[in-house]
């Protein structure tokens, strides 16, 4: 089946609810579209982009700004989607280890700027949930955004290759 005759049989499923493997397939279409429009910018998340402009009109000094707007918006998007394309490499639940540090399974040990999802009962809508952050240290260890929370025996998964957080 075509890649349009797969979007005109999602878009005439109207309100039905899609499947997760029709997301995913999506968006890793998208995802090959937005790595395509990075590098053929040449766009790099410094904020460089070399457009032929003139300096002195307004317009095109507008539509410079808005273009690195969206391509950082883009990147983000890209990053976050390869972040979802990487497989859950180990789980289970945090302990601390004689160094003072987390670690998963007593054998992946987390250190500042980690990441790492963790199982999270949501009250807002009943349900536990993954919730993808990281870890960090001031006077002890804690979960980006989750300062409060206990960290021992908090079950934490984490992703291959992940670096996005």
């Amino acid at each position: 089946m075509s890649e349009s005759q797969e979007v005109k049989d999602i878009q005439t499923k109207g309100a039905l609810a899609m499947r997760t493997e029709e997301v995913k397939n999506l968006m890793d279409a998208l995802n090959t579209s937005i790595q395509v429009v990075l590098q053929m910018t040449n766009y790099d998340k410094h904020g460089e982009l070399n457009l032929d402009l003139n300096p002195d009109d307004p317009n095109d000094q507008f539509l410079k700004e808005q273009y690195v707007a969206l391509l950082e918006q883009l990147t983000d998007t890209h990053a976050a989607i390869n972040y979802l394309q990487q497989p859950i490499a180990e789980e289970g639940n945090l302990s601390r280890n004689r160094n003072g540090r987390f670690e998963l399974n007593d054998s992946h040990e987390l250190s500042s700027g980690s990441p790492l999802e963790f199982l999270h009962y949501d009250d807002f809508d009943d349900c536990y949930k993954w919730i993808a952050s990281r870890i960090e240290h001031s006077t002890d260890y804690y979960i980006v955004g989750y300062k409060e929370l206990l960290l021992e025996g908090l079950k934490v998964r984490v992703r291959k290759n992940s670096s996005w957080l």
